[in-house]
């Protein structure tokens, strides 16, 4: 049975969050810049489909909203919690961690709050047109119709951005299955 989990984060900047999110951080060369840890920065729906969560939904405040807010509701499979914040290379300089949503006149309680949450349908379309991308080539990997180097398993290592995988897989399967990955 999948675990439900709600992530609600404040960004730093909504538009850069956001961009971050469906895009990682290109590094303009064709692959993508890395983290302090050495791993590739390559969004969260990349990370996401390489962790092969099935289902997820996105929703955010608009930029010019006072108070700040974009919350991830996403089914696992997985039987353990994942600490997105560290997981997820560079995610953490993207957020607060200080709690704060913003600055307003007024204080309204919560559901005020989550009344300015909108689906994000460009984060939503993005998620499903990956989910599928992700399925047709992970078939023709395990069917031996694509030759990549560690199989599946590499292929969810690199969109997860995992240290040492080969960024350049995204260039050559992107092409290959006309995606955008």
């Amino acid at each position: 049975m999948p675990v439900i989990e709600i992530l609600a984060y404040t960004p730093v900047n909504m538009d850069e969050f956001i961009r971050f999110c469906r895009d990682g951080k290109p590094d303009g060369k064709g692959d993508f810049e890395t983290d302090e840890q050495g791993r590739k920065i390559v969004g969260v729906l990349r990370w996401l489909h390489g962790r092969e969560v099935s289902k997820a939904r996105f929703f955010n405040t608009q930029s010019k909203e006072p108070l700040q807010l974009f919350v991830a509701m996403i089914a696992r499979e997985e039987n353990y919690d994942v600490p997105w914040i560290r997981r997820i290379p560079g995610f953490e300089p993207m957020v607060l961690s200080d709690g704060l949503v913003g600055k307003d006149d007024k204080f309204q309680d919560l559901p005020a709050l989550l009344s300015l949450l909108q689906p994000n349908k460009d984060l939503n379309d993005a998620f499903e047109q990956g989910i599928g991308d992700v399925k047709r080539i992970v078939e023709r990997i395990n069917t031996n119709e694509v030759a990549i180097s560690g199989g599946q398993r590499e292929f969810l290592a690199t969109l997860r951005g995992d240290i040492g995988t080969d960024q350049g897989l995204f260039g050559l399967l992107n092409k290959q299955f006309n995606t955008d990955l």
